[in-house]
């Protein structure tokens, strides 16, 4: 027997493991080459003398200590390039001579060889810096799992579904994404959160204890008891403490009506949760007294009467029961709600909390009945047990649980280590690493403990090793194994399933038809859905989509269920364009939407119905299509009160054209909100402009926010603004009361940078048509930075183009450009 309070200090000697482990690991990896190159001044030695020729001639004038216009000086703008501000400064000079914004219009224009002299000599120079800072150790420095990918590989290696990303710091994020290398910073300290998370990993994989208990029943929403009290109690009654009771039920012969869509005020109807996992629910019901109002939506709400999440939604015919079903994740203990949307308010506004439900006249929803089943189990003891233990039989207890019997632990735990350690670390194990975790367990067996308790041990240290927690990248071309985890982490942000391991074995995997097989195969699976959120959510703000709460006062026809269709519109929009190969345009400009019936009735579109997404096409004057006019995009990029040019203007730069505008200077000030709508936005930012300061950079923002100054803040269409003040009139849809006004007319035309002008955004969507080759370019740097963990530097600016070059002739389809990013050196080397 082990002796008493042993294995009280085993995480502590876990810790110190993995710690000296990772510490060995970072030693052999390469330090990045210094470079120093000091001039004392831009126009110094180390510059190259075309670029000083021209910068003396046509910028200095402008650009010195005196003036700095734009806040650059080139009399303090040293060569130190190894410094990433300086760098970018350099870097915006070429970009901005290249696109011809430098010199400006009013200063004489330098003739297209000097320019071009320019171009090359500074080009060339940022160039030689940038490839000499790689060579020694490759685009991507050593890259951490963020806290998705961590969870998803333990998922898919151990077979759980345990949420463990909340138990672990939160990642960094460079060059607007999580996954970038240079973000994901990983101290010592930080190991202790990993043997958390991998303890809890473990205890959840290793389910001995009895099956779960079923839950199989069937509920008569009338029959309820609590439902029978409610019902029994008038409305009106008044209460001890001098309030009156609001009915919100009525009964009918065989169902109960709800008028009421929120859900800590209605009831629970299943039991608790037995265990975390899958359970199926059923649902009867129907819309009542709907005539003509809005579409009744049963809610399904999971709680554990602290916390309400929104679990499913079906919208209700009238009068004829609709039987749903829905397959839902629950934690253990939470019950099922069931609450309504659509309902509470009649046709001549009359709310149902002043008339109570006997006498209410508006929409309800009917609930018949329900059944709840789960959790749904294949097999048990869980899939989990096997990969913990291999093939050692598993044989049940007296008391329902089940054991593993070891056998002969000794001679089991080395093999059980090194298939363990092998999946893990997503490729071979070298015999030193492999005996260094089996040593962990052998240390627990000598001292008595069990067959689970040593590998325990071993699993913890491995869980939290840096041949787990990086992936493993030396400089140079991949070899397969690396590529194999650079396509998984790339699609599905998880680690790479057997057939990739299969060809990486092999050592067929970088063979371009086979890398081409694979990346379809991979893009065409269920789990690319993790690339679809992951990447749309980063690139496109989505998950910005809970930053702010619309003013109720002013957007009283927002709720829960119009903010999770926006999120899918863009989601399976995205989808749509990668499946079906559409090309970026199809980004600025569409003849179609992913719609289901609530964000259809949303944008005014007719004859969509249902809660399923599918593709629509777009009737005439829908002032819809692609992503600018998309309800989640318009959300992220304005407050909950007004909608902001320079917010939505600098978003479109940044994520659309790859221009990510300049920080403001510190004395620029900021535009107070006027909710009494005396003043629009447009003419707040006018006095905004003319400092000189702000007007360089809002020349070229502002005009794409103000082509989008026709959706409000929750991306609904709008030709004036609501302001709070107003007199009372009932939505013909939704038959509330509105209390905003509605004050002056929006002006939605501009003035782009270059001089072209549109009226709407209609003309500007046709205005940035004609930039497809920039859009394609900003998607290709994202797509390369999400795909590889760096983002693209000057001296990978070449390979960018070479992909664009191979689909530019069908204007950037966006699949064959995925394509081109895998075959890409870009993609296949550190």
């Amino acid at each position: 027997m082990p002796r008493k309070g042993f294995y009280i200090g085993i995480p502590f000697v876990v810790l110190a493991f993995v710690a000296g482990w990772f510490l060995r690991h970072r030693q052999h990896q390469p330090a990045a080459p210094e470079r120093h190159i000091h001039v004392g001044g831009a126009i110094g030695a180390a510059v190259p003398e075309a670029t000083r020729q021209f910068i003396s001639a046509r910028c200095i004038d402008c650009h010195d200590g005196d003036t700095h216009k734009g806040g650059l000086n080139f009399e303090a703008l040293t060569a130190q390039l190894d410094d990433a501000p300086t760098e970018a400064k350099w870097i915006r000079v070429f970009d901005r001579v290249q696109r011809g914004e430098m010199p400006p219009k009013k200063e004489p224009r330098p003739p297209d060889s000097e320019r071009a002299v320019f171009m090359e000599s500074l080009g060339g120079f940022l160039t030689q810096h940038d490839a000499a800072r790689h060579a020694g150790t490759g685009r991507v420095v050593w890259r951490r799992l963020n806290r998705g990918e961590y969870e998803n590989t333990v998922h898919d290696l151990l077979a759980i579904d345990t949420p463990l990303a909340d138990l672990l710091p939160e990642d960094g994020s460079a060059h607007g994404f999580d996954n970038v290398s240079e973000g994901l910073r990983l101290s010592a300290s930080e190991i202790e959160a990993y043997l958390t998370a991998a303890d809890t990993a473990l205890n959840d994989a290793i389910n001995l204890q009895p099956r779960p208990v079923a839950i199989k029943e069937h509920v008569e929403f009338l029959e309820l008891p609590r439902v029978k009290e409610v019902l029994a109690t008038p409305h009106g009654t008044s209460r001890p403490n001098g309030s009156k009771t609001i009915q919100f039920f009525r009964a009918l012969p065989d169902a109960l009506v709800m008028f009421i869509n929120q859900a800590n005020k209605t009831m629970p109807f299943s039991s608790r949760a037995s265990a975390t996992g899958l359970y199926r629910v059923r649902l009867s019901a129907f819309a009542f007294q709907n005539q003509g109002g809005p579409t009744v939506t049963a809610k399904l709400v999971a709680s554990d009467l602290n916390e309400y999440r929104l679990v499913a939604a079906f919208d209700l015919p009238t009068g004829q029961p609709r039987v749903a079903e829905t397959t839902i994740r629950l934690n253990k203990s939470e019950l099922l709600i069931l609450t309504a949307a659509g309902c509470g308010v009649a046709t001549d506004g009359t709310e149902i909390a002043t008339v109570g439900g006997e006498h209410f006249t508006g929409s309800g929803l009917a609930a018949q009945w329900a059944e709840m089943e789960g959790p749904l189990l294949e097999t048990w003891p869980p899939v989990s047990v096997q990969r913990v233990f291999g093939d050692l039989p598993v044989t049940p207890r007296t008391d329902g649980g089940y054991a593993v019997m070891a056998g002969n632990a000794v001679a089991k735990v080395d093999e059980l280590v090194a298939r363990f350690a092998q999946r893990a670390f997503r490729r071979p194990a070298s015999a030193e690493d492999l005996a260094s975790y089996s040593r962990l367990a052998h240390e627990v067996l000598e001292k008595g403990g069990s067959l689970e308790k040593a590998l325990r041990r071993s699993y913890k240290a491995i869980l939290a090793s840096p041949e787990f927690l990086f992936l493993r990248e030396t400089p140079g071309k991949l070899d397969d194994y690396a590529l194999a985890s650079r396509l998984s982490y790339f699609f599905w942000s998880s680690m790479p399933d057997e057939e990739l391991l299969r060809l990486a074995a092999q050592g067929v995997l970088h063979e371009p038809a086979t890398l081409q097989a694979q990346t379809e195969r991979l893009l065409n699976s269920p789990k690319a859905q993790a690339f679809t959120k992951n990447f749309c959510g980063q690139w496109l703000s989505l998950r910005a989509i809970n930053a702010t709460t619309p003013d109720k006062l002013l957007y009283p026809e927002f709720d829960d269920l119009l903010q999770a269709a926006m999120v899918n519109e863009t989601e399976h929009f995205f989808t749509e364009m990668v499946r079906g190969d559409l090309t970026v345009a199809t980004f600025i400009d569409s003849d179609f939407a992913m719609l289901n019936r609530r964000l259809a009735e949303h944008y005014g579109i007719a004859g969509v119905a249902g809660e399923e997404f599918r593709k629509v096409s777009l009737p005439a004057g829908s002032h819809r299509g692609g992503v600018l006019t998309q309800a989640s995009i318009l959300k992220v990029t304005a407050n909950g009160t007004l909608s902001s040019p320079v917010l939505r203007g600098a978003w479109v730069m940044e994520h659309l054209l790859g221009r990510r505008p300049q920080p403001p200077p510190a004395d620029a000030g900021t535009i107070e909100p006027d909710t009494r709508g005396s003043t629009t936005i447009r003419e707040q930012l006018a006095k905004h402009r003319r400092s000189e300061t702000c007007a360089g950079c809002h020349k070229y923002m502002d005009p794409f926010g103000f082509a989008l100054e026709s959706y409000d803040v929750i991306g609904g269409w709008r030709e004036e603004y609501r302001k709070r003040k107003g007199k009372a009139v009932l939505d013909p849809f939704t038959h509330h009361k509105l209390k905003y006004g509605l004050g002056l007319p929006v002006d939605s035309s501009g003035e782009l940078a270059d001089g072209r002008t549109f009226g709407n955004i209609e003309q500007l969507k046709r205005l940035l048509l004609d930039q497809q080759e920039i859009v394609a370019r900003a998607f290709a740097n994202n797509l390369v930075a999400y795909a590889t963990g760096a983002a693209v530097t000057f001296s990978d600016r070449p390979q960018v183009e070479e992909i664009l070059a191979q689909s530019q002739s069908r204007s950037y389809p966006v699949r064959s450009m995925i394509y081109a990013i895998v075959q890409s050196p870009l993609f296949q080397t550190k």
